[in-house]
């Protein structure tokens, strides 16, 4: 099963921003993010899995030109496991795509999780 969670009006800064940022900014940015992510995740009752796959979609609702890998953070990585989705954000338990950039005229982070089969064969 699929689960789409939608962070409206917010994109998360990119690598580029936060490398400048001191310590004490960048960890309550990450903080903000991982809470957000956490209560829409509660909301949308996103079950414990053995292993997810995690695609990121970004509008930004302009025309700038962004590199797409400097937009894998941490935060959303590490929301899933604050809310108790997977039990660690390796590689045993989490499979990031790499962003996606979506052009609309609206900006916001969506994140479609899904759930892996972990052993067996189908």
């Amino acid at each position: 099963m699929k689960y789409e969670i939608v962070i409206e009006g917010a994109t998360p800064p990119s690598k580029n921003q936060t490398k400048s940022w001191h310590w004490a900014k960048r960890a309550k940015v990450k903080k903000e993010w991982e809470e957000s992510i956490g209560w829409l995740l509660k909301a949308k009752k996103v079950p414990k899995m053995q292993k997810c796959y995690m695609q990121v979609l970004i509008s930004f609702a302009d025309n700038k030109k962004r590199d797409e890998h400097n937009f894998l953070h941490d935060a959303l990585a590490d929301s899933l496991v604050k809310a108790g989705i997977i039990p660690d954000d390796c590689g045993k338990y989490l499979i990031i795509a790499m962003p996606v950039f979506v052009d609309d005229d609206k900006k916001y982070t969506k994140l479609i999780l899904e759930e892996l089969k972990v052993g067996g064969t189908d």
